[in-house]
């Protein structure tokens, strides 16, 4: 599991191999780290094909766009990626998830003052997300997404699903 940290870096959180003997933590290193390269030499539907065979790229773009939605000033740190192995006929190659956290700045300009000038990507903290901001297919693929998300995913009804689920969890602690 890496966590993503501010532009390039990142924190090799943990590793196993019990699920993944025919992949290194090198070799999912690398497939990481190529996310945030492939910009350098591709661009538009060549670089959403290429994200899209090492990354879920319709969940982070559900998670970016969640955090344009509930504006969270700081989220570049916050995200896991997690991978498994996918096999084909060329072997075994890491493929990302990512697993997030820490929504303790909602409502907030983003960390340091980096809004992106023009886009629904909130905040330009990190190469991948100024990239899907820059690249007009990815961005196009994102607001295709954002838009799903926002009349699939976040509907009315789901919303108060959610606030009276957690209010009922919570609703003890405020009776005492």
């Amino acid at each position: 599991m890496l966590r993503r940290g501010y532009e390039l870096s990142y924190d090799v959180d943990h590793y196993e191999s019990i699920d993944n003997l025919d992949l290194s933590q090198e070799e999912y290193e690398s497939s990481y780290q190529q996310l945030y390269t492939a910009q350098d030499t591709l661009s538009g539907e060549e670089l959403f094909d290429t994200l899209t065979t090492s990354l879920n790229l319709n969940q982070y773009f559900n998670w970016l766009g969640l955090n344009t939605w509930i504006m969270n000033g700081d989220y570049t740190d916050e995200v896991y990626f997690y991978g498994k192995a996918i096999y084909s006929e060329d072997g075994a190659a890491p493929y990302f998830n990512i697993s997030v956290w820490d929504y303790d700045d909602l409502f907030l300009d983003p960390h340091n003052g980096n809004a992106i000038e023009g886009s629904l990507v909130y905040a330009g903290e990190n190469v991948l997300d100024l990239t899907i901001a820059a690249d007009s297919y990815l961005y196009q693929k994102f607001l295709e997404n954002f838009y799903d998300l926002l009349t699939d995913e976040l509907t009315e009804e789901a919303i108060n699903q959610a606030v009276e689920m957690h209010s009922a969890k919570i609703e003890k602690f405020f009776s005492r």
